[in-house]
């Protein structure tokens, strides 16, 4: 069970796959919205090079955005 805190935290965390079924690129919207930065911890499998590549990969470059590697 999770805690309520009233305070917003330092940042936001995408943890996953980077693929088109868990919607990446919609965490990266949600940042640029709030103004917060996301820390993205993240597999990419060989089926969705294409999606990461195309979708993905200009969004990644975004200042708010950091992949944690």
């Amino acid at each position: 069970m999770y805690a309520f805190h009233p305070q917003p935290g330092q940042y936001l965390a995408f943890i996953g796959r980077l693929s088109p079924e868990k919607r990446p690129e919609q965490a990266v919207r949600i940042a640029e919205r709030v103004g917060l930065p996301l820390r993205i911890a993240a597999k990419i499998d060989p089926v969705d090079r294409e999606y990461v590549e195309g979708m993905m990969k200009p969004l990644l470059s975004h200042p708010l955005v950091e992949v944690c590697r």
